[in-house]
């Protein structure tokens, strides 16, 4: 380095740093894109739509027991005898772009469609509670069980725009909806 003068030596040095900060920034945003991707598509999802049920639910707070709604978009809820349920969207209201829509319910079936969905061989009991909103958390049922037949049939000839998660208790005839869509 002896015999150059400092002003040149400086001057690589801080290209080099330039170039290295603007690598490793352009690497960070790559690696959180890609991350941000994966973590907001559901484990259900197996309708190609990318959904975030972490993002916060927002919704007016009405406590709803109106059917209509619920079998326009989940035709297996068409013997229904009684519901109750929650609707908003999720995210920030300054957010732009399309909205996604959430519904929670606890939705009491008839004896027909109890029988059709106890004969499912795959279902298995759940540890967990849903994951809902707290308005409706007393009314969820104990006992639950799921699979992957419960949900595609809950949206079966509905709205294909909808992701759900879904339960159902043996001994109260009550299938709990957590779903998101577009």
């Amino acid at each position: 380095m002896r015999g150059r003068p400092v002003a040149e030596i400086r001057g690589v040095s801080m290209a080099r740093r330039s170039l290295t900060l603007l690598a490793t920034a352009i690497l960070s945003a790559a690696c959180m894109s890609v991350a941000g991707c994966e973590a907001a598509r559901p484990d259900n999802d197996r309708t190609g739509i990318i959904m975030n049920p972490a993002a916060e639910k927002n919704g007016t707070g009405e406590r709803r027991s109106d059917m209509e709604p619920l079998v326009q978009r989940f035709p297996l809820l068409s013997g229904a005898t009684v519901a109750v349920w929650y609707s908003g969207t999720t995210g920030s209201a300054s957010e732009i772009g399309p909205s996604t829509y959430w519904i929670d319910a606890v939705v009491t079936v008839d004896a027909e469609t109890a029988t059709a969905i106890e004969a499912d061989p795959t279902l298995t009991a759940v540890a967990d509670q849903p994951d809902v909103v707290a308005a409706l958390q007393p009314e969820l049922p104990t006992g639950l069980v799921t699979s992957a037949a419960l949900e595609d049939s809950l949206t079966a000839g509905g709205d294909p725009a909808f992701v759900v998660t879904a339960f159902y208790s043996p001994a109260t005839h009550k299938v709990v909806i957590s779903a998101y869509g577009q």
